[in-house]
């Protein structure tokens, strides 16, 4: 429209003023136009962030597999420490532990476990290895409601051929975290303090003897005996027993 009003102002057509009316037209056309380009620039350097965080926001699952429990819901604040939802991978198993803050230095990735799985029919024992540990601790509550501070081990069982264990199931779980061979040891229970250091009642010539020991390596129920013990010699395993002293005569019964 300028450039029509400019011609027919060149061929005296039109006056002056209808010039300067087009050309401020075209100004304020041009300076609409412009804007109308900064608010697109803008428009689409706010949908590049927010493409950027909606792809921060997705959770990709470490393994291929079934959702098969979803433990958050819409809207449910989501912390590292929280659990989202449960894969069932119908592949390789994974065993799942949590272990005591203090006992985590003992345990490293490649160390051999022990793994018990209970059925009617007898235990199953199979081994298997530490995959994982992870990088940080969770606070649980024992048994007898005590706070604890716990770390994730996962472990990779092998299973035997055959043998169904689903996720879900329960195992027993047995670090490996010292291999002593032909060590003498004894249960826990049969440990008890005499003038100041550890003891075991032995049965010499049919009486019990009080005979002092030192420990060595233990489990949660046996600890090991590296000196003050031979094999052979007839340890009585409950120091507690009713009118057992040193000096007492024993009997000793061989069930067959």
């Amino acid at each position: 429209n300028y450039n029509r009003v400019l011609s027919l102002y060149e061929a005296e057509v039109v006056p002056e003023i209808e010039v300067e009316e087009a050309e401020g037209q075209l100004n304020q056309a041009t300076a609409a136009l412009e804007a109308l380009e900064a608010q697109q620039e803008a428009t689409g350097a706010k949908l590049e962030r927010l493409q950027t965080q909606i792809a921060q926001y997705r959770i990709y699952a470490p393994i291929p597999g079934i959702v098969i429990r979803l433990a958050a819901g819409e809207k449910d604040l989501a912390t590292p420490q929280k659990p989202l939802l449960t894969i069932q991978n119908s592949g390789e198993r994974r065993v799942e532990t949590r272990i005591l803050t203090r006992d985590v230095s003992q345990v490293s990735p490649g160390m051999p476990v022990n793994l018990t799985f209970k059925q009617a029919a007898g235990d199953l024992k199979f081994p298997g290895t530490v995959a994982e540990i992870a990088p940080y601790a969770e606070e649980t509550l024992s048994s007898l409601g005590l706070e604890e501070e716990r770390v994730k081990v996962t472990i990779a069982p092998e299973i035997p051929a055959g043998v169904k264990i689903d996720p879900g199931y329960k195992l027993d779980v047995e670090f490996i975290t010292e291999v002593i061979p032909a060590a003498l040891a004894v249960p826990k229970t049969a440990l008890f303090t005499y003038e100041g250091q550890d003891a075991l009642f032995v049965v010499e010539e049919d009486r019990a003897q009080v005979r002092p020991v030192t420990t060595g390596a233990e489990t949660r129920r046996e600890v090991v005996i590296t000196e003050g013990l031979q094999e052979g010699d007839l340890v009585i395993l409950d120091p507690q027993t009713e009118g057992l002293a040193e000096g007492k005569k024993v009997f000793v019964s061989v069930q067959k």
